[in-house]
């Protein structure tokens, strides 16, 4: 996965720490971290070859989320994880999108602060 692209305090342990805790009941413990760093590359990979991570990308980036759980599910079945559904797929995907927008609010957050500090 290519952090460094997202511009934010991406960190891995906690990006699966927070999609552990964002799991659906139904589907908690099926998926173990290394299951889900997995799956979150996959991710990635897909924003690559679909260019969003490239520099002159847009800010507002709009894509079909149904294309990228199925990619994800899709070339995951090769890694014969067990439990893996199309739901537990969207989960992680879900979860993956929370953890990126808790850090975008957190990075706003800082910024007011710096705001406040500098009147």
């Amino acid at each position: 996965m290519n952090e460094s692209n997202m511009g934010l305090a991406y960190d891995e342990d906690d990006a699966v720490e927070f999609i552990q805790s964002c799991m659906p009941k139904e589907n908690k413990g099926l998926l173990s971290n290394d299951d889900i760093i997995y799956l979150v590359d996959l991710i990635y990979e897909y924003y690559e070859k679909k260019g969003f991570l490239n520099e002159d990308a847009d800010d507002e980036i709009e894509f079909d989320e149904e294309d990228l759980i199925n990619y994800v599910f899709e070339n995951a079945k090769s890694a014969k994880i067990k439990g893996l559904t199309i739901d537990v797929v969207e989960s992680v995907v879900d979860g993956e999108f929370s953890y990126c927008e808790s850090l975008e609010e957190e990075d706003f957050d800082e910024n007011d602060e710096d705001d406040e500090e500098e009147v």
